[in-house]
C-alpha cells in the first residue's frame, strides 16, 4: 500500500534543488516554472486562470477548479494535502468519474484485506460454525486470492466465486484503490510550489 510519509520525504528530494522562474504573473494569469536549471527531471508548472490551477510537468498533469484565485484555495503554512477533497475539484472528462480514474488506482493488498473484512464479517471468530468456517475459508484463498494480482482478475474472481456458505454479491461497493503515486506528488508539488511563489515574491516586495 501507498507509504504517504515515503512519498513525501521522495518530493523533498526531489525538489531540494529546484529554482523558481516566473513567465507570467499579472493578477490571476500565472505560469510558474520550478525546476533544476530547466533540467527536465521532476520539472513542473503551475498554471492559473480565474477559477483554474492546472500543474503540468515531468510527473503527471492534473488541473482543479473550485476559487476565483486557486494559489489561495491551496495555500498552505505546512507542507500537508487533502487528496479527497481536492479530488472533488479535478478537472477530467464529463463527470467525477474521469478525476477519480486519474487520481486513484487498483491495490491488490487493499482487496486482500477487504476480503479478509468480509470473511470475518459473515463468519466471526467463536460465533460461527467451525467447519463451514474452514470449508469457507479455503474457498476464499483458492478462488479470490491465488489469482492474477490486477482489478480484472479481481473483479472476475468475486462475480464468479461459488460457495454455499458465502457469497461476494456487493462486495464492490466499497472500493479497493489507493491513491496514485503521481497524483500525490503533484498535490505536494502544487502546496510547495505556492509557498515558494509566497516567499520569493515576499523577499523581492521587501528589498524594493
Amino acid at each position: 500500500m501507498m507509504n504517504t510519509e515515503k512519498l513525501l520525504q521522495t518530493f523533498k528530494r526531489d525538489v531540494a534543488n529546484h529554482t523558481m522562474r516566473i513567465h507570467k504573473d499579472d493578477g490571476l494569469y500565472r505560469h510558474i516554472e520550478f525546476s533544476q536549471n530547466g533540467d527536465f527531471d521532476c520539472r513542473f508548472f503551475l498554471v492559473t486562470w480565474p477559477g483554474y490551477l492546472s500543474i503540468v510537468g515531468d510527473c503527471g498533469d492534473f488541473t482543479f477548479k473550485r476559487t476565483h484565485d486557486m494559489f489561495g484555495f491551496f495555500r498552505r503554512e505546512e507542507l500537508t494535502i487533502n487528496p479527497s477533497y481536492w479530488q472533488e475539484k479535478l478537472c477530467a472528462g464529463a463527470s467525477f468519474a474521469g478525476g477519480t480514474a486519474i487520481s486513484e488506482e487498483f491495490s491488490f493488498d487493499k482487496y486482500k484485506a477487504r476480503v479478509g473484512e468480509w470473511f470475518n464479517d459473515r463468519f466471526p471468530k467463536g460465533k460461527s460454525d467451525r467447519a463451514a468456517r474452514k470449508e469457507a475459508r479455503e474457498e476464499v484463498k483458492e478462488q479470490l486470492l491465488e489469482i492474477d494480482e490486477d482489478e480484472w482478475s479481481a473483479v472476475v474472481a468475486t462475480r464468479e466465486f461459488d460457495s454455499e456458505h458465502i457469497d461476494f454479491y456487493d462486495f464492490w461497493e466499497s472500493g479497493c484503490s489507493e491513491w496514485r503515486y503521481h497524483y500525490l506528488w503533484c498535490l505536494y508539488a502544487i502546496v510547495w510550489g505556492i509557498q515558494e511563489y509566497d516567499r520569493i515574491t515576499s523577499q523581492e516586495v521587501k528589498a524594493a
